[in-house]
């Protein structure tokens, strides 16, 4: 593959939580087309599906009426995950620090640590909507991790 070679995936789901586990198998089907194995491709994969389940519920409210979009986009050897939701926004500096002893026992409020863990980078932008997008240098093709 050449290196200015691009690989683009596209689906739209609706806002519900039935939706996510769909996007989880493309994401580890897609992950895997790309180049990434075992631990990096389920920690990415993992990472993938906390951005679709923050559209979901915060962003789109559970609201079946909404869609969250997502693109899954290879572009000179980096793979590029767009999560796009029909939300209000948010302010990703003001969330709780999950690693704060007062918060390692809630339930929730993780999503966003785990994408930054696992993707290279992860930007927030917003418009009529929150767009989430993680992007991770992939294997070089032939090489011994894309076995």
């Amino acid at each position: 593959m050449r290196d200015t070679d691009r690989r683009r995936v596209t689906a739209r789901i609706a806002a519900s939580l039935e939706e996510i586990d769909l996007i989880d198998r493309l994401a580890a089907a897609w992950l895997r087309h790309a180049g990434l194995r075992g631990r990096e491709l389920d920690h990415l994969a993992l990472g993938v599906r906390e951005a679709v389940a923050n559209a979901v519920v915060h962003g789109s409210g559970l609201d079946p009426e909404k869609s969250v979009d997502v693109v899954f986009e290879r572009r000179n050897n980096v793979a590029h995950i767009r999560v796009e939701d029909q939300g209000e926004g948010f302010d990703p500096e003001a969330l709780p620090d999950p690693l704060a002893p007062e918060n390692l026992l809630r339930p929730n409020g993780r999503g966003i640590l785990l994408m930054r863990a696992y993707a290279d980078d992860v930007e927030f932008s917003f418009f009529n909507g929150t767009r989430v997008e993680l992007s991770r240098a992939l294997p070089e093709p032939g090489s011994d991790e894309e076995e």
